[in-house]
Protein backbone atom coordinates (compact mmCIF):
# COMPACT_ATOMS: atom_id res chain seq x y z
CA UNK A 1 0.00 0.00 0.00
CA UNK A 2 1.33 3.72 -1.31
CA UNK A 3 2.12 5.51 1.94
CA UNK A 4 0.02 9.00 1.85
CA UNK A 5 1.95 12.18 1.65
CA UNK A 6 1.54 15.28 3.53
CA UNK A 7 0.51 18.53 2.13
CA UNK A 8 3.63 20.29 2.81
CA UNK A 9 5.21 17.54 0.86
CA UNK A 10 2.93 18.09 -2.31
CA UNK A 11 2.56 22.13 -2.05
CA UNK A 12 6.34 22.64 -0.75
CA UNK A 13 6.26 26.46 -2.13
CA UNK A 14 3.15 26.68 0.60
CA UNK A 15 3.39 28.41 3.72
CA UNK A 16 0.94 27.59 5.99
CA UNK A 17 0.99 28.96 9.58
CA UNK A 18 -1.52 25.81 10.68
CA UNK A 19 0.44 22.92 11.75
CA UNK A 20 -3.10 20.20 11.30
CA UNK A 21 -3.06 21.48 7.38
CA UNK A 22 0.52 21.33 6.89
CA UNK A 23 0.89 17.77 8.33
CA UNK A 24 -2.55 16.50 6.85
CA UNK A 25 -1.86 13.60 4.66
CA UNK A 26 -3.96 13.77 1.67
CA UNK A 27 -6.01 10.25 0.28
CA UNK A 28 -7.11 11.28 -2.72
CA UNK A 29 -7.29 14.25 -5.33
CA UNK A 30 -9.78 14.89 -7.92
CA UNK A 31 -9.74 17.25 -11.06
CA UNK A 32 -12.82 18.15 -12.52
CA UNK A 33 -11.59 19.75 -16.47
CA UNK A 34 -14.81 21.15 -17.52
CA UNK A 35 -15.71 23.20 -14.40
CA UNK A 36 -11.29 23.84 -13.16
CA UNK A 37 -12.34 22.23 -10.21
CA UNK A 38 -10.02 21.10 -7.23
CA UNK A 39 -11.24 18.20 -4.76
CA UNK A 40 -8.80 17.53 -1.68
CA UNK A 41 -9.89 14.69 0.36
CA UNK A 42 -7.53 14.87 3.55
CA UNK A 43 -6.65 12.88 6.81
CA UNK A 44 -5.82 14.94 10.00
CA UNK A 45 -5.39 14.16 13.39
CA UNK A 46 -6.06 17.50 14.62
CA UNK A 47 -8.68 20.51 13.44
CA UNK A 48 -7.95 22.26 11.00
CA UNK A 49 -9.37 26.12 11.19
CA UNK A 50 -11.65 27.19 8.83
CA UNK A 51 -9.33 30.86 8.22
CA UNK A 52 -6.01 28.17 7.29
CA UNK A 53 -8.91 26.49 4.82
CA UNK A 54 -10.06 29.79 3.30
CA UNK A 55 -6.62 30.71 3.00
CA UNK A 56 -4.75 27.51 0.90
CA UNK A 57 -8.15 28.25 -1.22
CA UNK A 58 -7.11 31.49 -1.92
CA UNK A 59 -3.53 29.86 -2.57
CA UNK A 60 -4.41 26.95 -5.31
CA UNK A 61 -7.16 29.02 -7.15
CA UNK A 62 -4.12 31.71 -7.74
CA UNK A 63 -1.45 29.37 -8.09
CA UNK A 64 -3.13 27.13 -10.47
CA UNK A 65 -5.48 29.11 -11.69
CA UNK A 66 -8.53 27.04 -10.04
CA UNK A 67 -12.02 28.52 -10.44
CA UNK A 68 -12.91 26.69 -7.12
CA UNK A 69 -10.99 24.71 -4.85
CA UNK A 70 -13.30 21.78 -2.01
CA UNK A 71 -11.99 20.21 1.00
CA UNK A 72 -13.38 16.26 1.99
CA UNK A 73 -11.86 16.08 5.62
CA UNK A 74 -11.80 13.13 8.10
CA UNK A 75 -11.23 13.48 11.60
CA UNK A 76 -11.02 10.62 14.57
CA UNK A 77 -13.89 10.30 16.36
CA UNK A 78 -12.15 12.21 19.21
CA UNK A 79 -10.12 14.95 17.55
CA UNK A 80 -7.18 17.24 19.02
CA UNK A 81 -8.31 21.15 19.14
CA UNK A 82 -5.62 23.89 19.48
CA UNK A 83 -6.08 24.03 23.02
CA UNK A 84 -4.42 20.26 22.83
CA UNK A 85 -7.91 19.06 24.54
CA UNK A 86 -9.51 16.07 22.85
CA UNK A 87 -13.43 17.00 21.76
CA UNK A 88 -16.16 15.58 20.39
CA UNK A 89 -16.89 16.62 16.43
CA UNK A 90 -20.30 18.46 18.08
CA UNK A 91 -18.29 20.31 20.14
CA UNK A 92 -16.23 21.22 17.48
CA UNK A 93 -18.82 22.70 15.54
CA UNK A 94 -20.41 24.21 18.08
CA UNK A 95 -17.22 26.43 19.24
CA UNK A 96 -16.43 27.09 15.57
CA UNK A 97 -20.25 27.60 14.61
CA UNK A 98 -18.96 31.66 13.97
CA UNK A 99 -16.37 30.75 12.37
CA UNK A 100 -18.00 28.59 9.71
CA UNK A 101 -20.97 30.76 8.88
CA UNK A 102 -18.09 33.53 8.04
CA UNK A 103 -16.41 31.28 5.61
CA UNK A 104 -20.06 29.79 4.39
CA UNK A 105 -20.99 33.78 4.24
CA UNK A 106 -18.00 34.87 1.86
CA UNK A 107 -19.80 32.10 -0.70
CA UNK A 108 -23.61 32.79 -0.15
CA UNK A 109 -24.51 36.33 1.21
CA UNK A 110 -28.17 35.00 2.41
CA UNK A 111 -26.29 32.82 4.80
CA UNK A 112 -24.85 36.56 6.39
CA UNK A 113 -28.35 38.22 5.40
CA UNK A 114 -30.31 35.51 7.92
CA UNK A 115 -28.08 33.12 10.25
CA UNK A 116 -26.26 36.23 11.45
CA UNK A 117 -25.81 36.26 15.14
CA UNK A 118 -27.61 32.85 15.16
CA UNK A 119 -27.06 30.14 17.51
CA UNK A 120 -27.23 25.99 17.40
CA UNK A 121 -26.99 23.60 19.35
CA UNK A 122 -26.36 19.91 18.15
CA UNK A 123 -28.98 17.03 19.69
CA UNK A 124 -27.34 14.00 18.12
CA UNK A 125 -27.07 14.09 14.63
CA UNK A 126 -29.56 17.21 14.28
CA UNK A 127 -28.00 21.14 13.98
CA UNK A 128 -30.96 23.45 15.15
CA UNK A 129 -30.21 26.96 14.37
CA UNK A 130 -32.12 29.12 16.22
CA UNK A 131 -32.63 32.43 14.50
CA UNK A 132 -33.20 35.95 15.21
CA UNK A 133 -35.20 37.15 12.28
CA UNK A 134 -37.75 35.19 10.31
CA UNK A 135 -36.41 34.04 7.50
CA UNK A 136 -37.31 30.13 7.94
CA UNK A 137 -39.25 29.32 4.86
CA UNK A 138 -36.74 31.75 2.95
CA UNK A 139 -34.00 29.66 4.06
CA UNK A 140 -35.42 26.39 3.70
CA UNK A 141 -36.69 26.76 -0.21
CA UNK A 142 -33.49 27.87 -1.50
CA UNK A 143 -32.10 24.88 0.25
CA UNK A 144 -29.54 27.05 2.46
CA UNK A 145 -30.15 23.77 5.14
CA UNK A 146 -28.83 21.41 2.54
CA UNK A 147 -25.72 23.59 1.66
CA UNK A 148 -25.06 23.95 5.06
CA UNK A 149 -24.99 20.35 6.01
CA UNK A 150 -23.25 19.25 2.95
CA UNK A 151 -20.60 22.06 4.02
CA UNK A 152 -20.13 20.55 7.80
CA UNK A 153 -20.00 17.04 6.09
CA UNK A 154 -17.26 17.80 3.88
CA UNK A 155 -15.24 19.45 6.59
CA UNK A 156 -15.96 17.54 10.01
CA UNK A 157 -17.14 14.25 7.78
CA UNK A 158 -19.95 14.11 9.74
CA UNK A 159 -23.65 13.92 8.49
CA UNK A 160 -26.22 16.02 9.93
CA UNK A 161 -29.55 17.11 9.20
CA UNK A 162 -29.97 21.06 9.80
CA UNK A 163 -33.15 22.77 11.37
CA UNK A 164 -34.17 26.54 11.58
CA UNK A 165 -35.96 27.66 14.56
CA UNK A 166 -37.39 30.66 14.92
CA UNK A 167 -38.30 31.68 18.82
CA UNK A 168 -38.60 34.52 20.58
CA UNK A 169 -39.06 36.14 17.03
CA UNK A 170 -41.52 38.71 18.08
CA UNK A 171 -39.41 39.89 21.07
CA UNK A 172 -36.60 40.25 18.74
CA UNK A 173 -37.87 41.96 16.25
CA UNK A 174 -39.59 44.63 18.85
CA UNK A 175 -36.27 44.79 20.32
CA UNK A 176 -34.56 45.94 16.74
CA UNK A 177 -37.98 48.23 16.42
CA UNK A 178 -37.43 50.11 19.65
CA UNK A 179 -33.63 50.32 18.68
CA UNK A 180 -34.09 51.30 15.14
CA UNK A 181 -36.24 54.34 16.61
CA UNK A 182 -34.25 55.14 19.28
CA UNK A 183 -31.31 56.00 16.82
CA UNK A 184 -33.73 57.73 14.24
CA UNK A 185 -35.00 59.63 17.43
CA UNK A 186 -30.72 60.44 18.27
CA UNK A 187 -30.08 61.24 14.35
CA UNK A 188 -33.18 63.75 14.18
CA UNK A 189 -32.17 65.44 17.34
CA UNK A 190 -28.55 65.40 16.36
CA UNK A 191 -29.23 66.61 12.62
CA UNK A 192 -31.64 69.69 14.44
CA UNK A 193 -28.26 70.21 16.74
CA UNK A 194 -26.21 70.24 13.58
CA UNK A 195 -28.48 72.79 12.14
CA UNK A 196 -29.08 75.13 14.44
CA UNK A 197 -25.22 75.53 14.80
CA UNK A 198 -24.74 75.29 11.26
CA UNK A 199 -27.50 78.84 10.16
CA UNK A 200 -25.89 80.61 13.98
CA UNK A 201 -22.39 79.90 12.20
CA UNK A 202 -23.90 81.40 8.93
CA UNK A 203 -25.75 84.32 10.52
CA UNK A 204 -22.36 84.62 12.07
CA UNK A 205 -20.49 84.80 8.75
CA UNK A 206 -23.01 86.76 7.42
CA UNK A 207 -22.77 89.67 10.17
CA UNK A 208 -18.90 89.42 9.12
CA UNK A 209 -19.62 89.82 5.60
CA UNK A 210 -22.08 92.62 6.22
CA UNK A 211 -19.70 95.10 8.34
CA UNK A 212 -17.11 94.20 5.62
CA UNK A 213 -19.64 95.33 2.79
CA UNK A 214 -20.57 98.56 4.89
CA UNK A 215 -16.91 99.21 5.78
CA UNK A 216 -15.76 98.30 2.88
CA UNK A 217 -18.68 100.86 0.86
CA UNK A 218 -17.44 103.49 2.83
CA UNK A 219 -13.95 102.93 1.97
CA UNK A 220 -15.08 102.68 -1.79
CA UNK A 221 -16.84 105.79 -1.23
CA UNK A 222 -14.14 107.58 0.52
CA UNK A 223 -11.89 106.30 -2.24
CA UNK A 224 -14.61 107.91 -4.87
CA UNK A 225 -14.51 111.55 -3.43
CA UNK A 226 -11.00 111.26 -3.44
CA UNK A 227 -10.65 109.88 -6.98
CA UNK A 228 -13.19 112.80 -7.77
CA UNK A 229 -11.55 115.33 -6.06
CA UNK A 230 -8.20 113.79 -7.48
CA UNK A 231 -10.31 114.16 -11.21
CA UNK A 232 -11.39 117.60 -10.34
CA UNK A 233 -7.44 119.04 -9.70
CA UNK A 234 -6.29 117.26 -12.46
CA UNK A 235 -9.21 118.99 -14.70
CA UNK A 236 -8.49 122.45 -13.25
CA UNK A 237 -4.48 122.23 -13.65
CA UNK A 238 -6.20 120.95 -17.14
CA UNK A 239 -7.97 124.29 -17.81
CA UNK A 240 -5.48 126.63 -16.13
CA UNK A 241 -2.73 125.38 -18.52
CA UNK A 242 -4.94 125.52 -21.57
CA UNK A 243 -5.36 129.08 -20.49
CA UNK A 244 -2.10 129.91 -19.94
CA UNK A 245 -0.95 128.20 -23.03
CA UNK A 246 -4.01 129.99 -24.83
CA UNK A 247 -2.56 133.27 -23.34
CA UNK A 248 1.13 132.33 -24.23
CA UNK A 249 -0.31 132.26 -27.67
CA UNK A 250 -2.14 135.11 -27.81
CA UNK A 251 0.83 137.22 -26.21
CA UNK A 252 3.32 135.78 -28.81
CA UNK A 253 0.78 136.45 -32.00
CA UNK A 254 0.74 140.04 -30.44
CA UNK A 255 4.40 140.22 -30.42
CA UNK A 256 5.15 138.81 -34.09
CA UNK A 257 2.10 141.09 -35.12
CA UNK A 258 4.02 143.94 -33.31
CA UNK A 259 7.13 142.62 -34.83
CA UNK A 260 6.21 142.69 -38.40
CA UNK A 261 4.82 146.08 -38.10
CA UNK A 262 8.28 147.14 -37.04
CA UNK A 263 9.82 145.46 -39.82
CA UNK A 264 7.24 146.63 -42.24
CA UNK A 265 7.86 150.47 -41.19
CA UNK A 266 9.19 152.48 -44.21
CA UNK A 267 12.65 153.54 -44.26
CA UNK A 268 11.63 156.88 -45.91
CA UNK A 269 9.37 158.93 -44.13
CA UNK A 270 7.58 160.51 -46.79
CA UNK A 271 6.48 157.67 -47.89
CA UNK A 272 2.66 156.62 -47.05
CA UNK A 273 1.44 153.03 -47.17
CA UNK A 274 -2.14 153.91 -46.15
CA UNK A 275 -3.96 155.05 -43.17
CA UNK A 276 -2.64 154.10 -40.35
CA UNK A 277 -3.02 155.59 -36.36
CA UNK A 278 0.62 155.52 -35.98
CA UNK A 279 1.53 158.31 -39.02
CA UNK A 280 1.91 161.23 -37.49
CA UNK A 281 2.69 163.14 -40.65
CA UNK A 282 0.61 166.25 -41.60
CA UNK A 283 -2.42 164.97 -43.74
CA UNK A 284 -2.20 165.85 -47.09
CA UNK A 285 -5.08 166.16 -50.22
CA UNK A 286 -4.54 163.41 -52.96
CA UNK A 287 -4.39 166.24 -55.48
CA UNK A 288 -1.36 167.49 -54.02
CA UNK A 289 0.40 164.26 -54.12
CA UNK A 290 1.25 165.37 -57.64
Amino acid sequence: MEQLKELKVVFGDYNSDSFALANAKISNVNLYKKTNKLELFLQSQDVIPISEIEKFENYAKKRFNFNEVSFKLSYPKEVNTQENAYQSVNEVVEKDWKNILDYMSKKTPMIKAFLKNSTIDISENVINIHLNLKGKDILEKQGIDNYISDFIKDIYMVNYKVKFIEENIEKTENDFLSAKQKLIKEFSENSLKAVSVASGEEKQENNKVYKNINWNGKEQSNNWKNDNNKQDNSNNWQNNNWKNNNFKKNANAENKQNEVEQTNEPSDPNLIYGRNSNIKEQVMKIEDIG
